[in-house]
């Protein structure tokens, strides 16, 4: 046992149990996983129950999260509409006339973040043109991206949607992107080392750079119902967006989620979009969003699973193309289920389990 295993062990050494969640699946499968670089935190009802350390990555590693950058950008898009800035439900082109003109203006704030916009088409590499200010992007789109499909009818994964909304937070506001994110959600939820990229481009849906102990502030805020530290955040309303099938049954067109894969809950066949996060479990009995996921870049993938009260994040540090990662991750999720819906009684906290 290492020494932050040792400290982990020590301060929660008083929580007492009849039993303990038998987490022994999770470990197998995560070992040797993300290049055998990674770090595994999940908490249940506000207490540390299960943590994984491999390799250099630990809890205050920096890593960029790539696209689950897109959970905090979909935070600061539901703050600004309870302001009264815009409303999810306006469209593009009511603050950008280039997109009217182009016969392009007429998805919504809400498509953009639930991946059915309609941008799937050409240029989307533009959004990650560290050159480019969010304005500069948003002109290339315009000009170069073609509709794959009539917005809010199927779902395809991209950015060109969300990068067009950030630059229409900057003219709402005034205020250049960093400095909204930082005012909205990051200070409030005592965020100290979160950044994005240097360059003319931030990157809102994902440009963030961050440890593991910094983005579960986030998490926990987001799973806390908008409230961090005894301070609203998001309002209750913002939350439940983000717990909103948005796409129902629409067709998917374009994503790198496999389809009908074993991992899935519910028997799933495919994964659907929420705002700013995918589903992860729906409950085909209540339709009620059990369980949400992000996905950053095969690097990091945050979850919050409200029927079980968990919170969890898996941080690694190596990007590759394969689809190995998310077929771990998936495999993560499945067996931290199966491992707390075996236990009846859960009125009883378990300790805390680490693999050092």
């Amino acid at each position: 046992m290492n020494y932050i295993g040792i400290v982990w062990a020590l301060i929660f050494a008083p929580v007492l149990s009849a039993q303990n969640y038998d987490f022994s699946d999770v470990d197998h499968a995560l070992e040797g996983a993300f290049h055998g670089n990674v770090i595994v935190l999940i908490e249940q009802d506000h207490k540390p129950i299960y943590r994984f350390q491999s390799g250099a990555v630990n809890e205050d590693y920096g890593v960029f999260i790539r696209s689950a950058s897109k959970w905090v950008a979909a935070a600061t898009v539901l703050r600004l509409a309870e302001q009264g800035y815009f409303s999810l439900g306006d469209s593009v082109g009511h603050y950008l006339p280039k997109f009217t003109a182009a016969g392009k203006g007429h998805f919504t704030i809400r498509q953009a973040f639930s991946m059915s916009s309609g941008l799937s088409e050409s240029k989307s590499y533009i959004t990650l043109q560290e050159d480019l200010t969010l304005k500069e992007i948003a002109d290339e789109i315009v000009e170069g991206v073609t509709f794959g499909f009539e917005p809010g009818t199927k779902i395809a994964y991209e950015q060109n949607g969300i990068h067009t909304v950030a630059h229409i937070v900057e003219l709402v506001t005034g205020k250049e992107w960093r400095t909204v994110v930082k005012e909205l959600v990051l200070d409030k939820c005592g965020i100290t080392e979160m950044a994005y990229l240097p360059g003319a481009n931030p990157g809102p849906a994902h440009g963030l750079f961050t440890t593991a102990n910094e983005f579960m502030k986030f998490i926990r805020m987001v799973a806390n119902n908008g409230v961090h530290d005894g301070r609203r955040v998001l309002s209750q309303a913002s939350i439940d967006e983000m717990f909103t099938n948005q796409t129902n049954n629409a067709p998917v067109y374009n994503s790198f989620m496999p389809p009908n894969h074993p991992d899935y809950a519910y028997g799933a066949d495919t994964l659907r979009y929420a705002f700013g996060a995918w589903i992860f479990a729906e409950s085909p009995v209540t339709k009620k969003v059990e369980e949400i996921c992000g996905l950053g870049g095969l690097t990091t993938y945050p979850w919050i699973d409200r029927k079980r009260h968990l919170v969890g994040i898996t941080l690694s540090e190596f990007v590759d193309p394969s689809d190995e990662k998310i077929a771990k991750q998936l495999q993560v999720m499945r067996l931290v289920r199966e491992a707390i819906d075996s236990v009846t009684h859960l009125d009883v906290k378990p300790e805390p389990h680490s693999n050092k």
